[in-house]
C-alpha cells in the first residue's frame, strides 16, 4: 500500500501498534501479536502507519474502521439497535466501515434507521433519498463463515457497492502465519 501511496485510514491493530493505551483493549493472543510486529517492522513502517487518519471524508463519503465519526475500535454491531443515533454522528450520504469482518448495511430515511441489510457479493446499489452505512468487512481473519478474501469498489455516480470476494492461497497463509511465530489461532481461523 506505501508503495502504492495509497490512501489508508487507521483502525484498531495500527492504533494498538502505536499506542501503549490501546494495545490494553486487546485479548492476550492480540497483544502479543502486535508486540511481535512492532518488533518485526522498521521505524520508517512505524512512522507511516502512525501518518495515517483515524478518518477519510472523500468524495462525499465517510470512512471510518469501527464507528462514525472516528473510532477506530468501536463494533458498530453493538449499535445494530440504536442504528439512529449512530447516523447522526455523520453527515455524508455513505459511510464505509468494517472493524467487525462481517458484512452488513443500514440505511437511514425520515428520522429511522433499517434494521441490518445484507451485503452479498456483486453489486449492490444504494437507494437514493436516504443514507448509508456499509459495514465492509476485512481481507482477511473472516467472521462470517466464508474464507475468501473480501473487499469494496464504490461507483460514487451509480452509487453501486461492488463486493468482491477472491479465493486465495489459505494453506499458504496459514504456514506463514505459523513460521513467523504468531499463534496458531490466528492460522486457524482462515478455514
Amino acid at each position: 500500500m506505501r508503495e502504492k501511496d495509497v490512501t489508508l485510514i487507521r483502525g484498531n491493530h495500527e492504533q494498538g501498534l502505536i499506542n501503549i493505551y490501546h494495545l490494553g483493549t486487546f485479548n492476550q493472543p492480540a497483544k502479543d501479536a502486535l508486540r511481535q510486529t512492532r518488533e518485526m517492522i522498521s521505524d520508517e513502517t512505524y512512522e507511516w502507519l502512525i501518518s495515517h487518519p483515524k478518518y477519510l471524508v472523500k468524495h462525499g463519503c465517510r470512512f471510518v474502521h469501527g464507528t462514525p465519526p472516528d473510532s477506530a475500535k468501536a463494533y458498530i454491531w453493538k449499535y445494530e439497535k440504536t442504528m439512529g443515533e449512530i447516523f447522526k454522528r455523520f453527515t455524508e450520504d455513505v459511510c464505509f466501515v468494517g472493524h467487525t469482518h462481517d458484512l452488513m448495511r443500514f440505511t437511514y430515511a425520515d428520522g429511522t434507521a433499517s434494521d441490518k441489510l445484507p451485503l452479498p457479493e456483486g453489486d449492490t446499489v444504494l437507494e437514493p433519498n436516504m443514507r448509508h452505512l456499509v459495514n465492509i468487512g476485512a481481507v482477511g481473519q473472516p467472521r462470517d463463515g466464508d474464507n475468501r478474501a473480501k473487499y469494496a469498489l464504490y461507483d460514487t455516480e451509480s452509487r453501486t457497492v461492488s463486493m468482491r470476494f477472491i479465493p486465495y492461497d489459505i494453506k499458504k497463509t496459514a504456514e506463514l502465519i505459523q513460521q513467523h511465530g504468531f499463534n496458531r489461532a490466528f492460522a486457524d481461523r482462515l478455514w
